[in-house]
């Protein structure tokens, strides 16, 4: 058995519906298991893509400083894919 679960202390009630929250924690425990899986090749293409995305100044949530959303943040992963 495994467990792959972003390690969070604290619930979002702050933000609950605001579409504002940072996925990256939940798409890099998706990497975890898909390395778990030993789907080496799929995982590193997402972990690039969020690397690729964070270290970008152009979409940020509001807990990194910016103002972008959750949607505006999966989209550009999803164009760094």
């Amino acid at each position: 058995f495994a467990i792959f679960e972003p390690g969070s202390r604290h619930v979002a009630k702050d933000i609950q519906g605001r579409n504002t929250a940072n996925p990256s924690s939940l798409i890099l425990s998706s990497v975890m298991m898909l390395r778990h899986l030993q789907l080496t090749e799929h995982a590193d293409l997402i972990e690039n893509a969020v690397n690729k995305t964070l270290s970008s100044d152009s979409v940020k949530t509001p807990d990194l400083g910016g103002s972008n959303s959750t949607t505006d943040f999966t989209k550009a992963i999803i164009r760094n894919l």
